[in-house]
């Protein structure tokens, strides 16, 4: 499977409302083997992880966690440069799960996140990410606004345990927590299972990013998953204010897409 060898980062680049070109670039989340192999052993495993090209497979969320040099963000900056984006450009990241860990460990870096116009730097101005624990790292630039959905537990049904990995911001550099004021996590409710598109687990059903149809995957639910949350609940506060943040520069109806990209991504 070409998926499991490979990522697709997505880039936008956009024009907005005063002219200046910016730019949307999607970061994927783990993908690649399973978390565990089919026997179940630990060198049966190990062996999936490696024996693939996949840069955001699940090894990376070790490195990615521990602030370490990592296939995936290589990966993002690689696909950033080839896509011709200029240094010091403005730059959003939209991300789910894995990708949000790896564009905030970018954000963290001053060698990648700056205004200065160096070569290798670019003006990260936006993260938002849904299943994703961000709270670990501190953008370099206090002008990086950072939001991150997170399912919590609703009646009936369990929250997503991804974004609750980053221990709100406890790790070597911040034993007591991080409260970077330009990073929130926004709780919102997991929604109900919906009955068209069972998920195989609650895990799933309160993490996976969209529910599709398994006879026709371009068939999705528009109320479940984190599709359905921020789509049923644009009016919440912090959405609202991020929409209304980047409206006119990334989003709204004077901004004009100039091109859309998917760049394939190996690990090498």
């Amino acid at each position: 499977d070409v998926y499991k060898r490979q990522a697709q980062i997505r880039i936008q680049t956009i024009q907005g409302a005063d002219g200046t070109e910016r730019y949307i670039v999607h970061v994927p989340p783990t993908q690649g083997a399973d978390l565990w192999s089919s026997e179940g052993s630990l060198p049966g495993t190990l062996e999936g992880w490696n024996g693939q090209g996949q840069p955001f497979g699940w090894a990376n969320n070790i490195y990615a966690m521990a602030g370490r040099e990592n296939a995936g963000a290589n990966a993002v900056t690689a696909a950033m440069e080839e896509a011709g984006i200029p240094p010091g450009s403005d730059v959003a990241f939209v991300a789910h799960s894995q990708g949000g860990l790896v564009a905030t460990q970018l954000a963290d870096d001053h060698a990648f996140n700056a205004a200065t116009g160096t070569a290798g730097t670019y003006n990260v101005t936006d993260i938002l990410s849904v299943g994703s624990p961000v709270q670990t790292y501190t953008p370099a630039q206090s002008s990086t606004d950072v939001v991150n959905v997170q399912h919590v537990q609703n009646e009936g049904t369990d929250g997503d345990f991804v974004p609750t990995l980053d221990l709100e911001g406890r790790s070597f550099r911040h034993p007591g927590g991080n409260p970077a004021e330009n990073v929130q996590d926004v709780p919102m409710q997991t929604p109900h299972e919906n009955p068209d598109f069972p998920q195989p687990d609650a895990a799933h059903n309160a993490h996976d990013s969209v529910h599709r149809d398994p006879h026709d995957p371009s068939v999705y639910s528009e109320t479940s998953g984190y599709y359905g949350t921020p789509t049923q609940h644009a009016d919440h506060p912090a959405l609202a204010g991020k929409a209304d943040r980047m409206d006119g520069q990334y989003i709204g109806e004077d901004v004009v897409l100039v091109d859309d990209v998917v760049i394939d991504a190996r690990r090498i």
